[in-house]
């Protein structure tokens, strides 16, 4: 068997939520290395004990669909696509790790609903039209969806640093954000504005955890969220999640593996909590 996130099979016709690597970082703009996250992941994931919170996880149907062909931008959002769109089509969620933030709305796209809203766990807002001429860019995912989705079916929570032209234009048509000094002053405001009724896609950009928590990401960023408040918002959500996405990890950049281990109790955490909800 090959090293699977928690040794989970590599195909369960039955799965629920099924794991997807997706290891793409040629949108970066910073340090480059978010490639490597999808099986530093599943390595940190192996070292962790299968029962979570009072939960043995092997014992539930998740599969990991290993990683999506990466040889140019073309082949890997078709395969990615073509993967995201049949696990949907079974009845199971796609958890994906990236990769870039890029992932993210092709990931939404391939879900093809336009009835869900985006929750984005991030240091930026990530609303750029363009990065030096670049659509694609890992600055650019929260437009991209806003153009499928509508902008009032995004959230971005944690935001702590922006280009002021896109944040005017975001305020402007009414994206919904919770800043990092907001939730500093009170947590509840955060879980207060997520959505209340739409099923959810949810993604989590490491470099939303404050760099004590998180060195290996891209694009770190000071002042932080805490692992606990993204928790919070993972149990939260975790009953209408039709998605969701872990991206940014860079372990050329990490110290000890502690980055990727972060983002695998993450997903051990969403694992728990939407069978938790079931």
């Amino acid at each position: 068997m090959k090293n699977t996130f928690l040794f989970f099979p590599e195909n369960l016709e039955d799965a629920k939520i099924s794991i997807i690597g997706a290891p793409y970082d040629l949108n970066s703009s910073r340090r480059y290395g978010s490639r490597f996250a999808p099986d530093s992941i599943r390595k940190e994931s192996l070292d962790m004990e299968s029962n979570f919170r009072g939960m043995e996880l092997s014992e539930l149907p998740v599969e990991d669909l290993g990683n999506v062909s990466a040889d140019n931008w073309r082949a890997f959002t078709e395969d990615l696509s073509e993967k995201v769109g049949a696990v949907v089509g079974k009845g199971s969620v796609p958890m994906t790790m990236g990769g870039d933030h890029s992932i993210s709305p092709e990931i939404v796209r391939a879900i093809g609903r336009k009835d869900i809203s985006v929750v984005a766990v991030d240091a930026h807002l990530d609303f750029d039209r363009e990065l030096n001429g670049n659509r694609r860019s890992h600055s650019t995912p929260r437009r991209r969806e806003a153009e499928f989705l509508g902008v009032e079916n995004i959230t971005v929570i944690g935001i702590r640093s922006w280009p002021s032209e896109s944040m005017e234009e975001a305020k402007k048509v009414g994206i919904n954000m919770v800043t990092a000094f907001e939730m500093k002053e009170s947590f509840s405001t955060a879980v207060d504005r997520l959505p209340k009724d739409s099923d959810v896609y949810l993604t989590i950009d490491m470099d939303a955890l404050d760099p004590s928590y998180a060195p290996g990401t891209g694009t770190p960023e000071p002042f932080g969220m805490e692992p606990w408040q993204v928790i919070k918002i993972i149990d939260e959500l975790a009953p209408r999640i039709v998605g969701m996405d872990i991206v940014e990890v860079c372990p050329p950049c990490d110290v000890n593996g502690i980055t990727s281990s972060l983002a695998a109790h993450f997903i051990a955490d969403f694992i728990f909590s939407y069978f938790s909800s079931k």
